[in-house]
């Protein structure tokens, strides 16, 4: 079918995708459904649940605008996955919140 719609086949390219492993479409799982690969999330809420032990600062590590990086994140999996992100912006805003008023207490 390939030759008659005058494709020619790149063999060393060709791969068979069983159901089993994750498939990718530009950073998202399509095996059923979409979602955001779980490594990725489970990161994601380790930096939530390490500013909560710490700071934002501290969780920064140099990077400008993480509170702005760690509200996208959220965004981004709201909308792949509207339940699974609302809970994660919602933990966002959350520990932000959290992080003001730790250092209103420390001043």
């Amino acid at each position: 079918m390939i030759q008659q719609e005058g494709f020619v086949q790149n063999a060393p390219k060709r791969r068979v995708l069983r159901g089993s492993n994750q498939q990718r479409i530009t950073g998202v799982v399509v095996n059923n459904g979409l979602s955001v690969p779980r490594d990725a999330r489970r990161r994601f809420r380790a930096i939530l649940e390490n500013i909560r032990r710490t700071s934002v600062e501290e969780q920064a590590r140099g990077k400008t605008d993480f509170k702005a990086y760690l509200k996208g994140f959220a965004s981004y999996v709201k909308m792949v996955q509207p339940e699974v992100g609302k809970k994660l912006m919602e933990e966002v805003h959350s520990v932000l919140a959290e992080d003001v008023r730790k250092r209103g207490a420390a001043k």
